[in-house]
């Protein structure tokens, strides 16, 4: 499962702001069934840096690049 920031408010109700609140909706995603949830950062304005997070229970995976 691969949603945008809108689209990850939608299904689990969490607006993803910070890294904290971005691995909370990768966790509330994988709840909801998938293997896998990817929580994608590029759209956060909160850093110069984008990072991609993984979950797959129970550890996550990051990419990080600079925007």
């Amino acid at each position: 499962m691969t949603p945008n920031l809108d689209e990850v408010r939608l299904l689990v109700d969490i607006d993803v702001v910070d890294g904290e609140s971005q691995r909370a909706a990768a966790k509330a995603l994988h709840a909801l069934g998938p293997r896998w949830a990817l929580v994608k950062g590029g759209h956060l304005r909160s850093s110069e840096r984008s990072c991609d997070l993984l979950y797959g229970g129970p550890t996550f995976t990051s990419s990080t690049r600079r925007e």
